[in-house]
């Protein structure tokens, strides 16, 4: 295969053949005129071609350099392009759209070991319970919390998720309470979508006589969590998100049932995003993140 002509050869040329005078070229590349001379000659040589028809005042592109200016000019915007890419990504976050709960419940206390391995990938959360448009939307990822049936864009199966009842260590009288204990409690519920209702779970759980008594009801599954933890009553808590809180002991899991949810998470992302190489090691690593997290609540959710 030929040695390809020099890139400074090529650009010359270009500014030449749009100008057509070999003084302007070199006043717009801040060189001499006779360098753009040279340069132009030893372009001709290297292609074997005449580019240009000289007459005594004006200068003309020859046919071969009329057909090779096109893609030059082609060649150029697309390395300018990808100059362009390649400096804008170097300062561009990578936009997630994330439910609120999810994010400060689940996602950004995991967030430090992705930057401790990928300090290059910048992280912006954008909290949001809405589904995104990534045709109006700068947003690189969403992370949602659904049937995984969104068409049009790519879905990728995170996790499951279940739920069961928490309250405060000392909300009831008894360390192993009893179903009809619940008869007159404040049963908190998350109005999410897709949320386990109590009246789901009390059916599973044999509680359907009891004279059932709703708190608080709220759509962010973290703040239910806040008002378990303040005393307000019993929250039927997602898995993925009271994990934490039962680890540290400030919530409890008083019952053994566990009901599995309809929905899951799913990571969501524009038709042919893993081309961008930031998506492909967030995506990893968040999957690989969930399968862990997976193993480590099994003691909670059998």
């Amino acid at each position: 295969m030929a040695r390809p002509p020099s890139l400074k050869g090529l650009r010359t040329f270009e500014v030449v053949a749009r100008h057509l005078s070999f003084t302007r070229a070199a006043d717009e590349l801040n060189i001499t005129q006779a360098a753009v001379s040279q340069q132009i000659r030893n372009l001709e040589e290297e292609l074997g071609i005449p580019l240009f028809r000289r007459t005594t005042r004006q200068l003309h592109l020859s046919d071969n350099g009329e057909r090779l200016l096109i893609h030059v000019q082609k060649a150029f915007r697309e390395l300018e392009k990808g100059l362009n890419k390649v400096r804008t990504d170097r300062y561009h976050y990578l936009n997630i759209s994330v439910l609120p709960s999810f994010a400060s419940r689940w996602l950004i206390p995991r967030l430090g070991q992705f930057s401790q391995k990928h300090p290059d990938i910048e992280i912006r959360l954008l909290p949001s319970l809405a589904l995104t448009d990534f045709s109006k939307e700068d947003i690189d990822l969403a992370i949602r919390f659904g049937a995984g049936n969104y068409p049009g864009v790519s879905t990728e199966f995170l996790m499951e998720e279940k739920a069961f009842p928490v309250c405060r260590p000392d909300f009831f009288s008894t360390d192993n309470p009893e179903i009809h204990e619940l008869d007159g409690v404040p049963l908190l519920q998350d109005a999410g979508v897709g949320a386990i209702t109590w009246r789901e779970w009390l059916d599973q759980a044999g509680g359907t006589q009891l004279d059932v008594r709703y708190g608080t009801q709220i759509t962010d599954a973290g703040l239910l969590l806040d008002l378990a933890r303040t005393g307000h009553g019993v929250a039927l808590s997602r898995a993925s998100l009271v994990k934490d809180d039962l680890d540290k002991g400030l919530l409890i899991k008083p019952f053994e049932l566990v009901l599995e949810s309809s929905f899951s998470y799913y990571l969501v992302s524009r038709p042919n995003s893993q081309s961008d190489p930031r998506i492909r090691v967030f995506s990893h690593w968040l999957k690989q993140a969930c399968e862990e997290f997976n193993t480590l609540t099994l003691s909670y959710v059998q």
